[in-house]
């Protein structure tokens, strides 16, 4: 016993100590926290766990808020297997703010964020937003904690976009799942809207007109004894 009251007097005097010497320091770190005022709460959806808040300002003046949510009939746990990140607008920080729409689901597919996006963390950058967040490949509860990544998504200003944006592009649909046929058609529906970019003089080249589309596997056709004997 007196060792563990000595121990707990030499913490408490080297936590005296540093109070002492980080005083000045440590009510400055306040003084911009002291201005904070509680106004209320920002999301309060029913049947829905909400967690993990994330707002930025969008060009239209309005503030964005992007939070994780989870059926609440799924139990607090389901985090890891139910969740979705959901965006609400507000015409201010202070509220209130109405739902808009999911931005982002597990894919449900053989990849990296099979389930549960989670954490959404929303930045500027330069004149970009990117949303970062969690998730997983699926699987039994051990699978799920392994297989969690961080992934980022973001939307860019398409006078920016190059040749190799449209490769990614092309390659991400075909990593999650779509055929090479899905994959030419949104390409070609892509390569129309640029083109009409050009032609309204927004852009001065359709760069993505270069983007290949993926070779689609060949059909066999069976060779029937009637054609095997026209062949032959």
């Amino acid at each position: 016993m007196k060792n563990i009251g000595f121990i707990c007097t030499a913490i408490l005097s080297l936590l005296g100590a540093a109070t002492v010497f980080g005083k000045e320091k440590l009510e400055q770190n306040r003084s911009w926290a002291d201005h904070l005022e509680y106004v209320g709460i920002a999301v309060e959806e029913p049947g829905y766990h909400v967690w993990g808040s994330s707002p930025v300002i969008g060009p239209e003046g309005k503030t964005h808020l992007f939070v994780s949510r989870w059926p609440v009939k799924d139990k607090f746990s389901a985090w890891i297997t139910h969740c979705e990140i959901a965006r609400y607008v507000s015409d201010s920080p202070e509220g209130p703010f109405v739902f808009q729409d999911i931005v982002l689901k597990g894919t449900d597919r053989d990849t990296w964020d099979r389930k549960s996006p989670h954490n959404p963390n929303v930045q500027k950058v330069g004149e970009q937003y990117v949303l970062f967040h969690i998730a997983n490949a699926g699987g039994g509860k051990k699978e799920r904690v392994a297989s969690q990544r961080i992934g980022v998504i973001g939307n860019m200003d398409y006078q920016r976009i190059t040749l190799k944006h449209g490769e990614l592009y092309r390659q991400h649909c075909l990593d999650h799942g779509n055929t090479p046929a899905t994959v030419s058609k949104k390409l070609r529906h892509l390569k129309r809207f640029f083109t009409l970019a050009v032609d309204r003089k927004q852009l001065d080249e359709n760069l993505l007109r270069q983007v290949k589309s993926p070779r689609s596997p060949k059909k066999r056709s069976k060779l029937t004894p009637a054609r095997s004997a026209s062949v032959f």
